[in-house]
C-alpha cells in the first residue's frame, strides 16, 4: 500500500487511483461489447439477395444509433482516462 495523506482528510493512496482506472477501462469494455453484440444479428438477415445499401438502409437506425452510442461512451471514456493522468498521486504529492 502506498503512503497515505495526512490525517486531516480521507485517506488516499496512489493503489487506490490505480484501481479507480483500471474499473473504469473495465467498464467503457464492457459497455461497448454490449453494444457491439446486437450488430452481430444483422448478418444473420442477409439472404444472399440483397446488397450493402439494402441492408444499410433496413438497419439504418440501429447502426445510428450503434455508432452514437459509441462516441457518447469512448468519450467519456476518454476525458476519464485524460483526467486520470492529470490528478496527481499520493506518492507525488506526500512524498
Amino acid at each position: 500500500m502506498g503512503p497515505a495523506l495526512p490525517q486531516n482528510g480521507p485517506m488516499r493512496t496512489a493503489r487506490g487511483l490505480e484501481r479507480l482506472i483500471h474499473f473504469t477501462d473495465a467498464v467503457a469494455a464492457i459497455a461497448l461489447t454490449l453494444l457491439v453484440l446486437p450488430l452481430t444479428e444483422i448478418p444473420g438477415t442477409l439472404d444472399g439477395s440483397g446488397s450493402f445499401g439494402e441492408v444499410f438502409t433496413e438497419h439504418f437506425g440501429e447502426l445510428t444509433a450503434f455508432g452514437i452510442s459509441f462516441l457518447v461512451i469512448w468519450t467519456l471514456w476518454r476525458t476519464t482516462a485524460r483526467w486520470s493522468t492529470s490528478v496527481p498521486t499520493t506518492a507525488s504529492c506526500c512524498g
